[in-house]
């Protein structure tokens, strides 16, 4: 049941569910097979959870780069950044992925 239209029971497209990663799931958009407002049940993953993930992610890449690989600061936020950016994209598959879909009110 997961990424299908509720009324249609079609697959929705992942340009419709790549809306939610920008805008809240507060919003409805439509389905592109039968044109009736859908919106999503939930947050797949809660926003505390992935901020915590972010901020650890980014500490300890920071400092395990630091102590293991070498004593230089800029080498570290540049290395602390791209390990951020690889957890930023982790979670946005996995929002996509786990996003159901139920009829609007």
């Amino acid at each position: 049941m997961k990424n299908q239209c509720p009324y249609c029971s079609e697959p929705i497209g992942i340009a419709s569910r790549l809306k939610y990663c920008f805008i809240s799931t507060h919003f409805s958009i439509r389905c592109p097979h039968c044109g009736k407002t859908i919106r999503p049940l939930k947050n797949p993953l809660s926003f505390q959870r992935c901020f915590y993930a972010g901020a650890l992610t980014a500490f300890a890449s920071f400092w395990a780069f630091i102590y293991l690989i070498k004593d230089h600061f800029w080498q570290a936020v540049l290395f602390a950044a791209c390990m951020s950016l690889l957890l930023t994209i982790a979670i946005a598959i996995i929002t996509i992925r786990n996003i159901e879909f139920t009829k609007d009110k």
